[in-house]
């Protein structure tokens, strides 16, 4: 399985990339998603260059904004929040840590939105790669059925939940049920008391339980394939196009042990994840 390659661990020239990507995406720290493909510093360096001529670009941002209030009436009308998130906001409403958030919100959205685009792009761009992979044996000698058990031993909830979420207190419900709040980058810079920290690790857990709900019913799939499909369609707006064809990914990556499970990560789970990751943040955002 491939191991994600840190930015405090990274060789220089990764680190480099990373900073180039961070930068664009103006956050404090690289999403998880970057860090493994830092296990391939080839594709990389290839791939970095395209993705942050997207992120700076005025015309990109402006689609993404566009996009987003689009998106965020969706996500709103359609996600319901549970009567026991409704009670807690209704009760936290005016602490300043929840106000704070709140007003972070829009911005780890966007941030959302551009990483969900751009995955959806280079998904787009090595289409067609299960056949190219049956092409390639003997250096492809895995079954696409293994490749799709190793792969899923990921955990889906530390990109959609626990990379986006850093600097909260975990509450004694987080530590009963065994679940990790670790915060955005963003409420890193949140101001308060212990007390409000563990008001907001609370939030933090009522809506990572709902929506992990939310994620079982057929409603949420329906949300989520339109949500795709929307995005889909903004690719082509892009101002400048992301090319990452099979087989310059297989030049640049096949030298690794755990290339195959490169080009599913980037075909299949890191797209999903992505989208998820997004209707999240848009969940977590109450405007009034």
């Amino acid at each position: 399985m491939i191991q994600p390659v840190s930015e405090k661990h990274a060789p220089p020239q990764v680190r480099e990339e990373y900073t180039k990507i961070r930068e664009a995406l103006t956050t404090p720290t690289l999403p998880l998603f970057f860090t493994y493909l830092g296990a391939f510093p080839e594709y990389l360096i290839y791939i970095s260059d395209q993705i942050v001529l997207n992120l700076v670009d005025l015309q990109f941002q402006k689609l993404i904004s566009e996009l987003h209030d689009e998106l965020n009436s969706v996500i709103q009308e359609t996600l319901t929040i549970s009567p026991e998130q409704k009670e807690w906001i209704n009760r936290y409403r005016y602490a300043s840590s929840y106000q704070n958030f709140q007003g972070e919100l829009r911005q780890i959205c966007l941030t959302n939105l551009k990483i969900a685009v751009i995955f959806l792009a280079l998904r787009e761009a090595v289409k067609g790669w299960a056949v190219a992979a049956k092409k390639l044996a003997p250096a492809y000698n895995e079954s696409e059925e293994k490749i799709e058990n190793e792969i899923t031993t990921l955990n889906e909830s530390s990109f959609i939940f626990s990379d986006m979420l850093r600097g909260i207190q975990p509450t004694k419900r987080d530590q009963e049920t065994n679940v990790e709040i670790i915060s955005t980058s963003a409420l890193a810079t949140t101001t308060g008391s212990q007390l409000e920290k563990e008001i907001m690790g609370e939030f933090l857990a009522l809506c990572q339980g709902d929506f992990a709900e939310l994620m079982k019913r057929e409603a949420f799939w329906k949300v989520r394939i339109n949500i795709e499909k929307t995005l889909l369609y903004t690719l082509t707006a892009l101002p400048k196009s992301i090319n990452s064809p099979i087989n310059v990914v297989i030049t640049l990556s096949s030298k690794y042990p755990q290339f195959n499970d490169l080009i599913y990560l980037l075909s299949e789970h890191f797209p999903t994840y992505a989208v998820h990751r997004l209707m999240f943040s848009e969940y977590m955002r109450r405007e009034k």
